[in-house]
């Protein structure tokens, strides 16, 4: 994964997940250009296009969108047994002027 550029489509690399539950399903590129299902692999945010059933809860992505979000970093850093995270319409974006950014702050979810 070294080698991935994050400003184009990655149509090479496959990356294999086990869900705890419920189902994880395809999009077009147009979706996930617009940021359907985007998710964290590790430390990196990711967006995948297809999502293949190969067995019981277990999925194969493929059609990836690399590196969103500043995670540009953490493509080359991944290895097996990482935490896996689907990124919902729940997860949103925070404004903030220049001023506030590196600034750390707690948030409660609700």
């Amino acid at each position: 994964m070294a080698g991935v550029t994050t400003h184009v489509l990655d149509t090479t690399t496959t990356i294999t997940v086990i869900i705890e539950y419920g189902s994880l399903t395809s999009v077009t590129d147009l979706q996930l250009y617009n940021g359907s299902n985007r998710c964290m692999v590790g430390a990196e945010c990711l967006g995948f296009g297809v999502a293949t059933l190969t067995a019981v809860q277990t999925y194969q992505l493929t059609r990836l969108l690399r590196g969103r979000r500043g995670t540009e970093y953490a493509v080359a850093t991944h290895g097996t047994n990482e935490n896996f995270v689907v990124l919902d319409a729940g997860v949103r974006d925070i404004s903030m002027v220049l001023g506030d950014r590196n600034v750390s702050r707690f948030y409660k979810p609700v």
